[in-house]
């Protein structure tokens, strides 16, 4: 806890065990619904063709959402082709962001527009977003309602997420949270290198 009024929260996140998107979204049991219809903070690990692992974002949810419905608005959007879809898993043809080397809508963008008027463009679109999703692998810390915002800030700070670029710029200030961390083996050397702030390991 803090110290003093001005002294950061110390938060522990608990990360739970990873699970794939696709799996996450799609579980209908109550006992899933009773874990995570509530407030916390996620992160998504990619799984590239090539065996390499990325950290590709970090999230939250509020509560209203919860993390569940969160999860399930990220899926629709994926498969949708609403979400932005990096290489490996597009053809180098539907690059519409070259510096981000990935698909987006982007309305200003003629491979966009004339891939959404295409049927047959948009279908190999929606495969493409099925790949991403079951490359993605989701962690999930609750998180009081409370300090969400102020976590997911210092997260975007401290871990670096390659597929966000809000957030990452710069440090939050002043810092409101003191984040440590418990079940951390989703975060392989290679990752560590890519973060801001070493990766505190809570005992």
């Amino acid at each position: 806890m803090a110290e003093s009024n001005d002294a950061p929260e110390r938060i522990t996140l608990e990360w739970s065990e990873g699970r794939r998107l696709r799996d996450f979204a799609l579980d209908t049991s109550e006992g899933h619904a009773k874990r995570f219809n509530r407030a916390g903070v996620y992160i998504w690990v990619v799984s590239t063709p090539e065996d390499d692992s990325y950290l590709s974002y970090v999230g939250k949810a509020t509560g209203s959402p919860t993390i569940l419905a969160r999860m399930r608005t990220h899926y629709l959007l994926y498969i949708g082709v609403g979400y932005s879809i990096p290489l490996p898993f597009v053809p180098q043809e539907y690059v519409v962001n070259s510096a981000r080397k990935r698909w987006e809508v982007d309305w200003s963008s003629a491979v966009c527009v004339n891939a959404l008027a295409d049927e047959e463009r948009v279908v190999e679109l929606a495969r493409c977003g099925f790949r991403f999703v079951d490359a993605i692998t989701v962690h999930v810390a609750d998180v009081e309602r409370l300090h969400v915002k102020a976590v997911e800030r210092q997260l975007l700070w401290d871990l670096q997420p390659r597929g966000t670029t809000g957030g990452t710029m710069t440090a939050p200030a002043p810092r409101q949270v003191d984040i440590w961390h418990k079940n951390v083996a989703w975060a392989t050397e290679a990752m560590r290198q890519e973060f801001k702030s070493p990766l505190r390991v809570a005992p």
